[in-house]
Order: structure tokens, then sequence, then C-alpha cells
């Protein structure tokens, strides 16, 4: 049992002085982001026909419909189109960062979406190294945090996305709006992620939050006044919201785009009430 023990204890603790080295060295950064990559691919890599936009899990054929839609919108941004409410392409005719994205860059295909997916993960797990790196004070566990993260479940849907929600790229703005210190780049980066998925404003409260803890490191007291009495940095995120909403309306009436709004309400929260159990326990999986 000791040897056991210490031969784990040696592993560890080469692998540590493994990455104090690389991450010194020249273009540490490129090298630690990439064996980030390296690591995430032991839960990525699908197998995918570009010919039938079909992904293969355990044998099986898998064909997501939601890319001929997404295709559609990558090719014009602003056209309004129907889709039944039980398909999740009638969702996505506000998501449009990475379609305007994929757009102005000429990319037309499956293929090409899921390799600027790839470069969102990347510059993402990049982000996630610097901004540990400023916080922890340590490159070596900024760089053993950022591999963390590349193990979790999460970086495979991130790395290759292969149901087209264009994850990779809500994630990647929410952590620059994070790391970024200028008002300007807050807003910018938090408007892309809310355009990405809708969702991402309600995680933006924690930004929030990250802001105010991030300017009053010392003696900040998290009660509702304080909460309330935004800085700089929080207000350009209050911005961001106001923006969202006021771009959202403006597209509304003059492109008329639309969601359907069948399923949403108190009905599907009680249906889907013997979820909820499950689902907390997911959202904090990065945690446990």
């Amino acid at each position: 049992e000791e040897m056991v023990f210490h031969a784990l204890k040696e592993l560890v603790l080469g692998f540590a002085a493994f990455i104090e080295r690389i991450s010194q060295s020249r273009y540490g950064t490129v090298k630690i982001v990439l064996l980030a990559f390296f690591l995430a691919l032991f839960f990525a890599f699908p197998y995918f026909s570009p010919k039938t936009h079909q992904f293969a899990f355990n044998g099986e054929a898998y064909r997501n419909y939601v890319w001929d839609a997404i295709l559609l919108q990558i090719d014009s941004p602003l056209t309004s189109r129907y889709y039944p409410s039980s398909n999740h392409a009638s969702k996505i005719a506000f998501r449009i960062t990475a379609p305007v994205i994929a757009h102005i860059l000429h990319v037309s295909s499956v293929i090409g979406c899921l390799i600027l997916q790839l470069m969102a993960f990347l510059a993402m797990v990049a982000l996630i190294f610097a901004f540990l790196q400023k916080t922890m004070k340590d490159r070596v566990l900024a760089a053993l945090a950022s591999f963390s993260f590349c193990l979790s479940g999460l970086s495979a849907s991130l790395a290759y996305d292969r149901s087209g929600f264009f994850d990779g790229f809500a994630y990647c703005f929410m952590v620059a709006a994070m790391f970024a210190r200028n008002s300007f780049l807050i807003f910018s980066f938090s408007l892309l992620a809310f355009y990405t998925d809708e969702r991402a404003i309600v995680a933006s409260g924690l930004i929030y939050v990250w802001k105010l803890l991030d300017y009053n490191r010392e003696g900040f007291n998290l009660k509702l006044s304080n909460l309330l009495r935004p800085n700089k940095s929080c207000a350009a995120l209050i911005c961001s919201w106001i923006s969202y909403c006021l771009i959202r309306f403006f597209l509304e009436k003059k492109f008329h785009l639309s969601v359907p709004i069948d399923d949403i309400g108190l009905k599907v929260a009680f249906q889907n009430m013997n979820v909820l159990p499950f689902a907390v326990l997911n959202s904090l999986k990065g945690l446990l």
C-alpha cells in the first residue's frame, strides 16, 4: 500500500514539475492550451460524415436536421423562417452570433462550423488559463485547473458541438467578459454571448457578482445594498442586458424574427419537475 501511495505521489509531483517546466518555457501558454486540448480529445472526436451530416456513436448513425436550418441561417442570418415548436430549429432565430461570424468568414458547411467551434474552444481554454493565472498568481495551479476543465464532460460538448448549439462560442465570450477589464469589451463580449444563446443572460449574473468582487477584493460585504452599487464593469454588463432587449425588439419589428412560445410557461415547468433534482446536480458538476 505504501509503495502504491509513493508511486502515485511521485507521478503527481513529476507531472507538476513537467507542467511548471513547460509553462515557464517559451510559448508556454500555447503549449498549455495544446496539451489541454489533447486531454479534451479523450472525451471528443465522434465519427462524422460531411456528406450526410451524420454522426455515429456506438456504431449507430445520428442525423441532426438542425444543421440544415443552421446552414440556411448562415446564408441569410436575418431571414425569418418557420419551424414547429417541437423542433430545436424554432429556437435559433435570435441566436445569430455564430451564424453571422460564419457568414462573414464565408463558412457554408457543417465541417466549417465544427472548425469554427474548435477555434472558439481553443480560445476559451487560453482565456481560462490566463484568467486563472491572473486570479491564482500561479501558472502551475492555473494550468492544472485548466486541465481539470478539459477533462470534464462539458469540454466534449464545447470541443465538437455535434448538435449545432454553438455553446463553445457562448462560453468563450462569457469567459472573455470575465477576463476583460475594459468596459467596452465587457459590453461587447457579453452581448455576443447573449446572441449566441439567450440563457447566457442568466449566467451573466455570476459575472456581475465576480466584477463586484474583483474590484473590491478587500473588505467587500456581499449585501444587497452593495450589489446595487455597480462599478464600471457592472454598469457595462447592465448596458448589455438593456441593449439585448432593445436590439431583439428591433429585430422582431424590422425582420419579423420570432420564436414560438407554445412550450413555455408554468405548465411546462411542472411537467419537468421530476427532472429538477438531476438538473440542479448537473448544473453544479463543474464544482463537484
